[in-house]
C-alpha cells in the first residue's frame, strides 16, 4: 500500500487514516503496564554501614589496627563480601528471621531461597567510592516489605561477625598448629647446634677466651697474643744482652794478658762491670799523672817512681778484677743461655697453641654461626606463635567488623512508580503504533511532469513495487510487502 507524504500534514492525515493500526499497540502497552504497575510488588532496601580495621597482632611498625596498603584492606572486604554471599551465612540467617507469614514449606529455608536471599544481597562502598578502597562500606538488602528487609539485613549482619570471627578462629588455629611444630623443630635444632658447640669448647679447654676473641676480633689483641709480643721482645733483649756479654768476655780474656786492651773497650761494654770501668779510668789517670812527672823529672826521681808503683798497683788491681769480671761472665754466660733456651721454648709454645687455635677458627665459627642461625629461628618461630596465639584471642574476644548505628531503610521503595510505569507504557505503546503505521504504509514517489507541458501536475505517486503482492511467488515477498498485502482492502481516502 502506498500513500504521498510532502509536508508533516500529510502525516497527520495518514494516523488519522490508519488510526487503528497505532491505536490499537498503544491501548494494550498501557493496559499491560497499568496491569504490571498494579500487581507489581515494589522492593525496599535496607543498608546496614560496617567498619573493618586490621589485627592489631598483625601489625608491625604500623599504626594499630590500620591497614598497611590498599591491597591488605581490598582482600580482606573481598573475604567478606565472599562470607556474606556464602549459603552458609544466608541460610543462618534466613532460619534466625524465618518464613514471611503465611508461607509453608516443608523446608526452611529452601535452596531457592537461599538463592534468592544471594541476588537480592550487595556489598557496597560509600558514595560510589571503588570496593576496597574505604575501610567503611554498605551491607544492602532488598525485599518486598521493608519491615523484613530490615529483619534480613540485621540478621545477615549478625551471622557475616560471628562467621567471621569463626573464620579467624579457625585460621589462627591452623597457625598454631603448624607455627608449633615450626617451634618444636626450631628448638630441637637448636639443642644439637649447642651440644655440638659445647663438645668443641670443651676441647678447647682453658684456650677458649683466646679462640672466641680470635673468631670475634682475628686482629684484635688477647692475653695470649699479648704474652707473645712479650715474650719476643725479652728474647730480643736477653739475646741482645747476650750478645753484648760474650763480646765483653772475649774482651777480658784479651785484656788479661795485655791490660792495653780493656783501655780500648768503649764504657758502654762495662756498664755491667763497674768496678772494672772505674780501674780502666783510674789506670788512665795513673798513666797521665806518670807521663807528666816523666816529662819534668827523670825516671829515678822518687815521685816518678811513685807514680810507676801506683800504675803499677793499678795494673796488678786491674788484672785480678779482670780475673774475677771473666768468671762472673762466665756464669752470666750459662745464665743467659738457659734464659734464652726458655724464652725460646715459651715462644715456640705459644705460637704453636695460636697456631692451633688459628687452625680451629673456622670449625668454630661455623658451630657459632650454626648456633645463633639456629637461635634466630627458634626465637622467630616463637615469635609467629605468640603472634598466631594473639590473634586467636583477638578472634575470640573482639571482632575485626564493627556496625555504624543500625538498620537503615529507604524512604521509598525502589525503581519506578506506578505512574511513571503507566507512562512509559503509553509511550512504548504509541512508538509501536507509529512504528508499525509507517512500517506498513509505504509513501509513492512524485511522477514526472509531462513533455507536452500543459502544465498539469501528477497527484499520484508511481508505485516503487513493479508488480502487486498477487503477481510475486510467495516465497519472495518480504515481512513489509506481506503487510501491505494484510490491509489492501482498507478504503483510500482519495
Amino acid at each position: 500500500m502506498t500513500d504521498t507524504i510532502r509536508t508533516p500534514l500529510d502525516v497527520v492525515r495518514i494516523l488519522k487514516k490508519y488510526k487503528n493500526r497505532w491505536i490499537v499497540p498503544l491501548v494494550v502497552l498501557t493496559v499491560l503496564a497499568a496491569g504490571y504497575a498494579v500487581v507489581r510488588k515494589p522492593s525496599w532496601q535496607a543498608s546496614q554501614a560496617l567498619v573493618v580495621r586490621n589485627e592489631a597482632a598483625a601489625t608491625d611498625g604500623q599504626t594499630i589496627g590500620k591497614f598497611a596498603g590498599i591491597e591488605d584492606m581490598k582482600t580482606v572486604q573481598e573475604t567478606i563480601l565472599e562470607l556474606v554471599k556464602s549459603r552458609g551465612v544466608l541460610s543462618a540467617a534466613l532460619t534466625a528471621v524465618g518464613p514471611v507469614d503465611g508461607e509453608v514449606g516443608t523446608v526452611w529455608p529452601s535452596k531457592t531461597d537461599v538463592s534468592d536471599l544471594q541476588d537480592a544481597v550487595a556489598l557496597v562502598a560509600p558514595n560510589g567510592a571503588a570496593f576496597g578502597t574505604t575501610e567503611v562500606f554498605y551491607l544492602n538488602v532488598k525485599h518486598q516489605d521493608p519491615q523484613r528487609a530490615e529483619t534480613l539485613v540485621a540478621a545477615i549482619s549478625d551471622q557475616l561477625l560471628a562467621r567471621f570471627g569463626k573464620m579467624r578462629d579457625t585460621k589462627a588455629r591452623s597457625m598454631i598448629d603448624e607455627v608449633a611444630k615450626t617451634v618444636t623443630l626450631t628448638q630441637h635444632d637448636l639443642r644439637a647446634a649447642t651440644e655440638r658447640l659445647g663438645s668443641f669448647e670443651r676441647e678447647i679447654g682453658s684456650d677458649l677466651a683466646e679462640l672466641r676473641i680470635l673468631h670475634t676480633s682475628p686482629s684484635g689483641s688477647s692475653n695470649l697474643r699479648q704474652t707473645v709480643i712479650q715474650v719476643e721482645t725479652e728474647l730480643r733483649q736477653v739475646r741482645a744482652a747476650d750478645q753484648a756479654s760474650r763480646q765483653l768476655l772475649q774482651l777480658l780474656r784479651d785484656a788479661k794478658d795485655d791490660s792495653t786492651h780493656l783501655l780500648a773497650t768503649p764504657n758502654r761494654l762495662l756498664e755491667s762491670q763497674p768496678a772494672l770501668r772505674r780501674l780502666k779510668n783510674g789506670l788512665v789517670d795513673a798513666q797521665l799523672r806518670t807521663a807528666q812527672l816523666r816529662g819534668t823529672m827523670v825516671d829515678a826521681h822518687p815521685q816518678v817512681q811513685s807514680a810507676l808503683d801506683s800504675e803499677q798497683q793499678v795494673r796488678d788491681r786491674l788484672h785480678d778484677e779482670i780475673a774475677l769480671a771473666i768468671r762472673g761472665l762466665e756464669v752470666e754466660q750459662r745464665l743467659s743461655s738457659q734464659q734464652i733456651a726458655t724464652l725460646a721454648d715459651r715462644l715456640t709454645k705459644s705460637n704453636t697453641r695460636l697456631a692451633d687455635l688459628a687452625s680451629k677458627r673456622a670449625e668454630y665459627g661455623n658451630l657459632v654461626n650454626e648456633a645463633e642461625h639456629s637461635s634466630r629461628l627458634h626465637q622467630d618461630a616463637q615469635s609467629n606463635l605468640a603472634n598466631a596465639r594473639a590473634a586467636q584471642a583477638g578472634a575470640r574476644s573482639a571482632s575485626l567488623i564493627s556496625l555504624l548505628d543500625g538498620p537503615q531503610v529507604g524512604d521509598s521503595p525502589q525503581g519506578p512508580s506506578p505512574a511513571s510505569i503507566v507512562l512509559l507504557g503509553m509511550v512504548g505503546g504509541l512508538l509501536c503504533g507509529f512504528g508499525f503505521v509507517f512500517l506498513t504504509v509505504q509513501p509513492s514517489r512524485p511522477a514526472p511532469q509531462a513533455a507536452a507541458g500543459d502544465g498539469a501536475s501528477q497527484d499520484a505517486f508511481a508505485p516503487q513495487l513493479a508488480a502487486t503482492p498477487a503477481a510475486a511467488p510467495a516465497s519472495s515477498l518480504s515481512f513489509k510487502q506481506a503487510l501491505q498485502k494484510l490491509v489492501t482492502a482498507e478504503p483510500s481516502l482519495n
